[in-house]
Parts: structure tokens; C-alpha cells; sequence
């Protein structure tokens, strides 16, 4: 059976073996709160990735020479904690393997075993979060683990850095005051506030990047779009900061809901799974990739 490829990526970089990157799909939708449609996110995807260009122009090379594997679609299960078990054994195996670990959503949950598996290979392991909402809520729904309460069960394996939030109710307000989680919202993305928060990370880094984090005239296709919101160029200078200064251990996309005849939220998710690719390349030296 063909295995799936990420775009055009050439057939000698897309092996297991001489991949350095592994894409794992996650069609994870069970807490859904407003717009449906996030399972269909990860085959938008890897869709939209056959129609980038492989030459990154701001990097001047490309990144698809460090091997992009796709892995599987994983198989779901209805029960949170099975399916996240589940995630945390998967997503382990390949970093154990030195891959760096992309998942591709799915609602927000999945982070918690992406993020539980990065813990048992970097103790220091901090998470940031690019988001519109904060995501710290202890239940919703009478669910500990929708969508919405995603960082707060993170919090108990990892520190958050948050960036570009601006939807939260008081409760997860008053919360980061009291746990003094790094917050910075989408109103306060100062330069001095941005090299502040910066300074800020560890060295080893779970990324993850929930789509609503962008405006809604970038990337539409989200279940619960919020006014406001960060522009592609915005997100990429965080991302190369990040880069420059941490190590990217692993990342996930989540939360795109796929518009009927409307391409432009895939395309850009396909677009910045690429070039995080390369800004970890490079910032790391992996073998395969010269610029």
C-alpha cells in the first residue's frame, strides 16, 4: 500500500527511516462546542500541502530534505482518556526515535498526550500556545477534557507560555494570575513585550497552535473564530524567535474546520507546518538540509 506524502516531497525523503519529521493525522472531533467539522482537518491538510511550492523563498532552501514521513490516520476512540493514552504511546515511540513529532488536528485535546510524551524525553519541557482562547477552563460541558480545558490539564505535566489570547472567561483570567502562567494577549504584542516573553522559554519546547489563534481574514475555517488575531507575518516572527532560541521537541496544528470552496485556512496551516520545518532545520542543524 502507497504511503501518504506530504505535497511533492520526493519519494527518497519520505521513508521512515530517513525521515526527520513525522506528520501523525489525528481526526479527533468529540467535544466539539460551536462549529462542527475539525475531524475533517487533517486530510485538509495534507490536501492543500501537494499545492506548496518545496523551495521555502525566506529560507532560500528546503525543508522537505530533512524527510517528511506521514504516518497513518489514528484509529479514534470515543473515550478521552483511552484516546489520549493512546496519543501519548504513539507520539513516544517517534521521539524516541529522534523524529520531531508533528500531529495534525482534531479538536485541541490531543496536545495533553502530545505534551505527556514529550515530558518523558525533556523533564524541562515548556509548552506555548498560540491560541484565541485560553483554554484553562477545569471542565466544560461537564467535560475535563473538551477542547476548552485542554492547557488546564497540561499545566499538570508542563509550564504554558501563551501568546495572542484574547477570548477567556474570569475564571481562567484569575487563574493565570494565580498560577503566574506567561500570558501574553493579543492586544499586548508590544516588540518589548514579545523579546520579554522570549526570554521567557526553555530550551526544549512542545508548540502548540490552534488556528482561531490567527485573524478569522486569514484563516476562516476555524469552529470558534474571534475577532482580532494574529497575521501570517506575525506568526512567523514568532515562530523563527522561538526557533532561534528553544528547541521545537514537537508541534501540533488543531482546530481547522475545512470551508467548502474556500482553501485559504488549509493552505496556510500547510504552509506554516512547512515552515516550522525549516526554521528547525535550521536553527538545529539537522543533517539533510543545508541552506
Amino acid at each position: 500500500m502507497t504511503h501518504l506524502v506530504f505535497g511533492d516531497t520526493p519519494e527518497k525523503f519520505s521513508g521512515y527511516d530517513q525521515a526527520q519529521a513525522v506528520i501523525l493525522p489525528i481526526p479527533y472531533e468529540q467535544s466539539t462546542s460551536f462549529l462542527k467539522g475539525t475531524a475533517q482537518g487533517p486530510q485538509a491538510i495534507l490536501n492543500a500541502a501537494s499545492q506548496i511550492e518545496l523551495f521555502d523563498e525566506k529560507l532560500k532552501g528546503e525543508p522537505f530534505r530533512m524527510g517528511i514521513h506521514v504516518l497513518p490516520f489514528m484509529t479514534i476512540s470515543p473515550d478521552p482518556e483511552k484516546f489520549l493514552t493512546h496519543v501519548e504511546t504513539e507520539v513516544f515511540s517517534h521521539l524516541k526515535q529522534n523524529k520531531l513529532v508533528i500531529m495534525l488536528g482534531g479538536e485541541h485535546t490531543l496536545t495533553i498526550g502530545g505534551v505527556k510524551a514529550a515530558k518523558k524525553l525533556f523533564p524541562n519541557v515548556g509548552v506555548v500556545q498560540i491560541d484565541a482562547h485560553a483554554d484553562l477552563r477545569d471542565s466544560y460541558q461537564n467535560n475535563p477534557f473538551s477542547h476548552a480545558c485542554a492547557m488546564r490539564r497540561v499545566l499538570d505535566y508542563a509550564p504554558l507560555f501563551q501568546i495572542g489570547i484574547r477570548s477567556l472567561s474570569k475564571e481562567e483570567f484569575n487563574l493565570i494570575q494565580e498560577k503566574k502562567i506567561a500570558t501574553l494577549f493579543s492586544h499586548e504584542l508590544s516588540d518589548q513585550n514579545l523579546d520579554s516573553f522570549f526570554a521567557k522559554l526553555p530550551e526544549d519546547i512542545y508548540l502548540t497552535i490552534d488556528l482561531d489563534g490567527f485573524d478569522p481574514a486569514v484563516v476562516p475555517g476555524v469552529g470558534n473564530p474571534e475577532p482580532g488575531g494574529l497575521t501570517w507575518e506575525k506568526v512567523d516572527h514568532i515562530l523563527e524567535h522561538i526557533s532561534a532560541r528553544s528547541k521545537i521537541r514537537a508541534f501540533d496544528i488543531v482546530e481547522l474546520r475545512p470551508l467548502a470552496d474556500e482553501a485559504r485556512s488549509e493552505i496556510t496551516a500547510a504552509r506554516l507546518l512547512y515552515r516550522i520545518l525549516g526554521y528547525s532545520a535550521r536553527g538545529h542543524a539537522l543533517s539533510n538540509f543545508e541552506l
